[in-house]
């Protein structure tokens, strides 16, 4: 469950995310391929993770789904099951509603993938309660993914960062002063 929400939400999620807003290096065209299949990948693994940990945890069901963790989890699938859903209605690109459209999505993309974040880092304290209940002590587990959870987030930050401030800015100069939209 663990593994699979990580892959999906620490790597792919971001991935698909930067590349919907900055495009790939050398190619424009190949944008949108990319950002599709890490976001449904992102989907598919959450889904997976979900059905995991519904098994996983369901002797302790009625305590272990009333945790922060879980809370966060249930929204981040539904969020993550609407993107696609949302994605199939795109208007064309001509229509007078696409950019509310891609607003929609876009905001909801990062609301999710910031949702997504914060829910692996509770899931990491959660193995770490589930080590000191099992083994009566803290072997740091919980501790070192909370530190991984922070690093991996905090790489993705740094690398949005960077390319706002020079990928963002060629778009906007070969725009002639137009704000940065990333790829359409």
């Amino acid at each position: 469950h663990g593994l699979m929400m990580v892959v999906a939400w620490l790597l792919l999620a971001p991935l698909g995310t930067l590349l919907a807003r900055y495009g790939m290096p050398g190619s424009q065209s190949n944008w949108y391929v990319w950002h599709r299949g890490s976001q449904v990948t992102a989907v598919l693994l959450t889904v997976a993770g979900i059905v995991i940990g519904l098994v996983k945890t369901e002797d302790e069901f009625a305590t272990h789904f009333f945790s922060s963790h879980a809370s966060w989890g249930v929204a981040v699938g539904a969020m993550a099951l609407v993107q696609p859903l949302n994605a199939f209605i795109r208007p064309a690109k001509d229509a007078s509603s696409r950019s509310a459209w891609k607003a929609l999505h876009s905001c909801l993309g990062y609301a999710t993938l910031v949702c997504g974040v914060i829910t692996c880092y509770l899931g990491s304290d959660e193995i770490g309660k589930l080590y000191r209940l099992k083994n009566g002590t803290d072997d740091k587990t919980g501790r070192n993914l909370r530190i991984g959870c922070l690093v991996l987030g905090g790489i993705w930050l740094v690398g949005l960062i960077v390319c706002e401030f020079t990928i963002g800015s060629r778009h906007a100069k070969a725009n002639s002063g137009k704000v940065a939209k990333g790829p359409e």
